[in-house]
């Protein structure tokens, strides 16, 4: 039987670590040391010392850079896993060289960049254009959704949170009333620990509702306010509902560098596009890439498509390509979509009953009374107003719409209920009607339709995903940003910058010798 000599690593020992032979040519590791400590200009960050003469010195804001992205790259989010790997990792060591920050003064570092980390940004984006790494003729946009540093149990509308605090403020006091009645020594100590911590969830509710005002939606609703961080939202990602931010993108097709990058504290995208295409144009401006964003294609999804983000890129002379939400039932190629699918949901069984069996009931079954403004149901019930109207921004424009309502006691007993309602859980029939359609120019929604059920429009959409979706997969995946450590809008987008600035800077590592 074959022998073979036996490996050990437990031992330690000790090691002469020679600072040049461990950064090797052709690595992240080389490329951020060199282009830190040789090319980028960090005279800002220098400018807020003022210990020429007194105190004791600082540590180097390039060290700190280097060792910051060198974790992000390598998936480490957390200032106290930055800090240690400066103890224990060799490369860490020697980008620090040999330095050992601690974490508080790393995570100051982060959160005090400021304006700064969009200047880091746009410095690598202007050594990827020298590099010829940016096209500037396709670009493509998107969101990322990420957690922040914030529960979404913490969330709710203003009464909300006044309900849980009284909640809080009740089971508190009944912890202590059974406190007063028992003799055992353990449970008194559980239950006073337990309302103490209940007591500190409410003063911390009630501490935040004496300065917090309702937060207004898009539609006039009130928006979830969160006590941790008011800034993030609640909004649906990717595996279901997060506190978090919205990271979003715009990423150039040659060798996917991102151009622009900014984190927003809401999941709606659709009013995003026109800031980000306009700061996405300043940056190419300025690295001499493109004059303007003119004659440029730009590929979004349905998330974007909105009249004001189409009348924009018609008068900019931008091509852009932003389907709606019924592009892919328009498709040919999805006509046998479904062709698989052994059984009917929900869904599908409402769309047959709507092409000839079970019709539900539309708005035009409905008879309107004039006088008292309410519509009567197929049944002879009442639908009343409910609110005023309201705003509404559906695909295609800006419209006003009246919400009427039915009284739940009569849908309960209603004999045709099934005719009427989707969903077996409803409680009652609603019916939002339009009363106005205040997009005076309503047709740029049409013009996009059909520009979009074009075949050629239809193959260069969908080259969106291979240039948008593998630089959030090498984001949130292989740097495993899962979720934001800083709170506030100003200091997640510093976050959401730099990791969007490492994946430039592995562009760069990768392809920007083979391209100058």
């Amino acid at each position: 039987m074959a022998r073979f000599k036996e490996g050990n690593t437990t031992q330690d020992m000790l090691l002469a670590v020679n600072l040049r032979s461990q950064l090797i040519r052709g690595t992240i590791e080389h490329s951020l040391n060199d282009i830190i400590s040789n090319r980028m200009d960090l005279s800002a960050l220098d400018s807020r010392f003022q210990n020429d003469n007194t105190g004791a010195p600082a540590y180097n804001p390039r060290i700190l850079l280097k060792i910051v992205l060198f974790g992000y790259s390598r998936g480490l989010y957390s200032s106290r896993l930055i800090a240690e790997a400066c103890r224990t990792n060799v490369l860490f060591m020697v980008l620090a060289e040999f330095q050992e920050p601690d974490f508080t003064t790393i995570a100051a570092f982060i959160s005090g960049l400021g304006e700064e980390a969009t200047s880091i940004f746009g410095q690598i984006l202007r050594f990827c254009s020298e590099k010829k790494l940016i096209g500037g003729e396709v670009l493509a946009v998107d969101g990322c959704k990420i957690s922040s540093n914030a529960a979404k149990e913490w969330s709710g509308s203003i009464s909300d949170l006044e309900n849980k605090k009284r909640k809080f403020e009740f089971r508190a006091k009944e912890l202590m009333r059974r406190h007063e009645e028992t003799d055992r020594k353990e449970e008194k100590q559980r239950l006073e620990n337990a309302s103490t911590r209940l007591k500190r969830k409410a003063h911390k509710i009630s501490k935040f509702l004496e300065n917090a005002d309702p937060k207004e939606g898009s539609r006039g609703r009130e928006r979830q306010s969160n006590v941790t961080d008011n800034e993030s939202a609640k909004m649906k990602g990717s595996h279901g509902m997060v506190q978090g931010y919205n990271g979003i993108a715009l990423v150039d097709d040659r060798h996917q560098v991102i151009v622009q990058a900014e984190a927003f504290g809401n999941g709606q995208e659709h009013d995003f596009l026109i800031p980000v295409l306009e700061k996405g144009e300043k940056n190419l401006s300025e690295i001499e890439v493109i004059e303007n964003l003119s004659g440029t294609t730009i590929l979004a999804d349905n998330g974007f498509h909105k009249a004001e983000n189409l009348q924009f890129l018609e008068e900019k002379e931008i091509n852009g390509l932003i389907p709606d939400t019924e592009y892919r039932k328009r498709d040919p190629q999805f006509k046998t979509a479904n062709r698989h699918r052994g059984r009917l949901t929900d869904r599908t069984l409402y769309r047959r009953y709507r092409k000839g069996k079970v019709m539900p009931f539309r708005l035009e079954d409905f008879r309107f009374d004039d006088e008292r403004n309410e519509y009567i149901c197929p049944n002879e019930k009442i639908l009343a107003a409910r609110g005023i109207p309201h705003k509404t921004s559906p695909q295609g424009g800006d419209y006003l719409v009246q919400r009427y309502a039915a009284k739940k006691r009569d849908c309960d007993v209603c004999p045709i209920r099934k005719n009427c309602l989707r969903n077996e859980k409803s409680k009652h029939r609603t019916l939002s009607v339009t009363l106005k359609n205040l997009t005076p120019t309503a047709s740029f929604s049409a013009k996009m339709k059909a520009k979009m059920d074009t075949p050629d429009a239809r193959h260069l959409y969908s080259r969106r995903m291979e240039i948008v979706e593998p630089v959030f997969a090498n984001i949130t995946v292989h740097k495993r940003l899962n979720r934001f450590t800083l709170r506030t809008k100003a200091k997640v987008d510093i976050q959401w910058k730099l990791y969007c600035t490492v994946h430039n800077i592995e562009k760069l590592t990768k392809y920007g010798r083979s391209a100058s």
